[in-house]
């Protein structure tokens, strides 16, 4: 629903960094409410439950803020109300199809970081759990962080900036895969926060921005629908193809993860160029 929303009241470079901006208070309100949760559960299991209370204000600051699109645009005349269509049937396209099955495969290799970074740091003699869960939450700060500067990003390089993060994500899983201290770890990590950072924002904008007129909730509820499946898919997906090749435990991952990150960036940078060559346009313009 947040994406369709700001899909309606903006558009081109300011519809980007709209999306920047949801992406970095999405992890923002992650982590904040993460860390209440751990507080609440303090007074039991049942306390933690009050955490949902935080829609309360939501919805009450959204009745206040967000305008009435009908109002806004006005009454229509009887003729015009008369002429219009009462409902509008939602369908999708090819490049929302397209934009979801990338959104699948994307979650589906990205949570192998969140998932077995702490065995990789035990299978390599990295570190202990707890500095595992130290570096995740360094992944969630950077992401956070460079979601602010997509807009600024996007304005520059336009459509290139999904290969761009996809590259980014493969570098650092690649990273992941072959080093074995925990500065290189690290960097690996926040290579994948950086490249993440990049990549979400410019699928969530242009799923609305490709559908249909008037289909941008269906767009937005196939997406992340697909984005729920590759994260509750993602060990599967990735020790199934680990097993393919006769190997497993976390370097495997990772290394199955550089992969499908690599073969991602070279279809979507494919795509980019094909855009450049046929002089369409790279900014989200409806």
């Amino acid at each position: 629903m947040t994406l369709s929303l700001i899909s309606q009241f903006y558009e081109g470079n300011e519809l980007a960094t709209m999306m920047g901006f949801q992406s970095t208070v999405q992890n923002l309100g992650s982590s904040v409410l993460s860390f209440a949760v751990s507080y609440l559960i303090i007074f039991g299991w049942h306390a933690t439950f009050l955490i949902y209370a935080i829609a309360l204000p939501v919805m009450i600051l959204f009745g206040a803020v967000v305008p009435n699109i009908d109002r806004q645009k006005g009454h229509a005349t009887s003729e015009e109300q008369q002429s219009e269509p009462q409902t509008t049937k939602q369908r999708v396209n090819l490049p929302v199809i397209a934009i979801s099955v990338l959104t699948f495969f994307v979650y589906v290799f990205f949570m192998v970081v969140t998932v077995q970074l702490s065995s990789l740091f035990a299978a390599q003699h990295i570190g202990s759990a707890s500095q595992a869960a130290a570096v995740l939450g360094g992944l969630t700060l950077v992401s956070m962080l460079f979601s602010l500067f997509y807009g600024k990003l996007f304005k520059w390089i336009g459509s290139v900036i999904l290969p761009l993060g996809l590259f980014l994500m493969t570098i650092g899983f690649l990273l992941l895969s072959r080093m074995t201290a925990m500065a290189g770890v690290t960097a690996g990590v926040v290579i994948i926060g950086i490249g993440f950072a990049f990549t979400i924002p410019y699928i969530y904008t242009m799923v609305n921005v490709k559908a249909p007129k008037g289909s941008e909730n269906l767009a937005s509820s196939i997406m992340l629908i697909m984005t729920n499946a590759g994260v509750f898919l993602s060990p599967t997906v990735v020790n199934a193809l680990s097993g393919m090749f006769g190997h497993s435990g976390p370097v495997s991952a990772m290394v199955v993860c550089v992969s499908g990150l690599l073969v991602l960036a070279i279809v979507t940078a494919v795509v980019v160029a094909t855009q450049f060559r046929g002089g369409r346009a790279v900014t989200p313009e409806k």
